[in-house]
């Protein structure tokens, strides 16, 4: 166990100094006006935000290495089959933005009826996670997930929302104001 945390902490410290705050983009790509991100570097974000999710969950449930070992090829199995099933239906939320205006409703039904089957497709997906995930861990375990898996996407939520704010006002000419310490003047 004490070796895969170790490898875990260098790999996150790794990360954080490879770019600002470890989870921004190159600042080219985050001004305003500046263009989006490249799959390469969305799929980069990906992997850092993977690493501290197991990281985390590591520490979270106190995972010995048996169960780790378990655990994070089965998620990750899991993680890949969601993120296909999501793509697409961005990619049909793109399509139904796009035919709106056209008033087609048979296109528009077409593209309902196919969201509707990729989302019970990714519901379908997370049961059978669940029902695995079950068969790794202690009640007590899958407890601690459920709660982990809400903070942590709203702690990346976060996390992303304000280094995207940080560099707006960077970018802008706008600093942030820091708050003084107890006792430090204005």
């Amino acid at each position: 166990m004490k070796k895969y945390l170790l490898t875990m902490l260098l790999s996150l410290s790794l990360l954080f100094s490879m770019t600002d705050a470890g989870f921004c983009l190159s600042p080219e790509n985050n001004e305003p006006g500046g263009r989006p991100p490249t799959p390469e570097q969305r799929e980069e974000l990906r992997k850092r935000i993977e690493m501290i999710k197991m990281w985390k969950l590591t520490q979270t449930l106190d995972l010995d290495d048996k169960t780790a070992a378990e655990l994070f090829p089965l998620m990750n199995k899991y993680d890949r089959e969601k993120a296909e099933v999501q793509h697409t239906i961005r990619k049909n939320m793109q399509e139904l933005k796009e035919n709106i205006e056209s008033k087609n409703e048979r296109r528009l039904s077409s593209i309902m009826k196919n969201l509707e089957t990729y989302h019970g497709q990714l519901k379908e997906i997370e049961e059978r996670e669940w029902s695995d995930i079950k068969n790794v861990l202690t009640i007590e375990q899958q407890a601690k997930l459920v709660l982990f898996r809400m903070n942590f996407r709203r702690e990346i939520r976060d996390i992303i929302a304000k280094t995207q704010k940080r560099k707006a006002g960077r970018y802008s000419g706008v600093r942030e104001r820091r708050s003084p310490s107890h006792g430090e003047p204005y």
